[in-house]
């Protein structure tokens, strides 16, 4: 019996295979008595270690100093916060909050205040990121989230 594998019914290291209910499981001695010995051994399983995600980068980043712009552009086009927040049907706190960089607008919220504005929220990197990919694959390195702020820094 392999040291990888566990008892299917409490998960202690298994010693035997039993047939429970009609099915072959790999057992520890004490969980043997809820099923029958089989006399075959156990063959281990390898547990494969779980794949990685691969980190995704994001196509858009909201523009640094976004709450400034948000609230010089209101003001430009003669809004108040109460105004402009029944006019994009969020609440007026809602965007006092994005305009103080408390609280970062989700993408619908960012395309309604774009609209109405005039304004640019997200930069759109997605060529940036993929020359920087292509650079770090042919120096034989991973592309990281340092290599995001790097890029961040530079735009």
């Amino acid at each position: 019996m392999g040291k990888n594998v566990e008892c299917q019914v409490c998960g202690k290291p298994a010693a035997l295979e039993a047939l429970i209910e009609g099915a072959r499981v790999p057992v520890c001695e004490k969980c043997v008595r809820f099923g029958r010995i089989v006399s075959r051994p156990v063959v281990p399983v390898k547990r494969q270690a779980p794949l990685k995600k691969a980190v995704e980068a994001p196509e858009k980043l909201l523009v640094q100093g976004f709450g400034a712009l948000v609230m010089n552009a209101r003001e430009a086009a003669g809004f108040s916060r109460d105004e402009l927040a029944k006019k994009i049907f969020i609440r007026e706190h809602e965007l006092a909050k994005i305009e103080e960089e408390k609280l970062r607008p989700d993408e619908r919220t960012a395309r309604k205040l774009e609209f109405a504005l005039g304004i640019k929220l997200y930069e759109d990197i997605g060529l940036e990121i993929e020359m920087m990919r292509t650079e770090k694959k042919r120096s034989g390195k991973d592309f990281t989230m340092a290599d995001m702020v790097e890029l961040r820094e530079e735009t």
